[in-house]
């Protein structure tokens, strides 16, 4: 499910040429538990110069050596 979302997200980075694109995306997924491949997601944005925003609320202070959340 997660490369499928990662596939979709690059086909939109490729079309969005003409602006800057934003990808908002959690780091947690309460309901169902998965993690944002954060690695990934980054790597992509670096691809096509895109803004990652992370809503970590459900992440931090759980995920992490530290609970820093999903980048740690």
């Amino acid at each position: 499910m997660i490369m499928a979302r990662l596939h979709t997200f690059e086909s939109l980075l490729r079309k969005s040429k003409k602006v800057q694109a934003t990808d908002h995306n959690r780091g947690l997924f309460a309901l169902t538990g998965e993690i944002a491949p954060l690695d990934q997601i980054v790597h992509l944005a670096e691809k096509y110069n895109a803004i990652v925003i992370v809503d970590d609320a459900h992440a931090t202070g759980i995920l992490g050596d530290h609970g820093r959340g999903t980048p740690e």
